[in-house]
């Protein structure tokens, strides 16, 4: 919430990411939040693919506590997931995020 996010398509006008802030609650009275995002990934080519989904603004201390795929952190700000989806199809990604904004 709050960050950026990109999806480089090229040419692939039919491969769509939508990004959505399923649940965001406070941890205790602390000052950390656990935010959980799903990424709905939908490809309408006749071709499978692997659609790199990057999540930015992840710097400080920012941690992801839980994911349905696992991901590669590129740097301290960036994490990566490499999402396949079928033809015609949709794929689902979900990451739970703990930071202390």
């Amino acid at each position: 919430m709050g960050s950026s996010m990109s999806l480089a398509t090229g040419e692939a006008f039919d491969i769509k990411v939508r990004p959505v802030v399923a649940e965001r609650t406070r941890v205790n009275t602390s000052p950390r939040w656990r935010t959980r995002m799903l990424y709905e990934v939908s490809n309408a080519s006749a071709v499978p693919v692997v659609v790199e989904v990057v999540q930015q603004g992840l710097g400080g201390d920012t941690r992801i506590t839980d994911e349905t795929m696992k991901s590669e952190r590129l740097n301290a700000d960036e994490a990566l997931w490499r999402v396949p989806v079928p033809a015609n199809g949709r794929a689902a990604l979900s990451a739970t995020f703990d930071t202390r904004y």
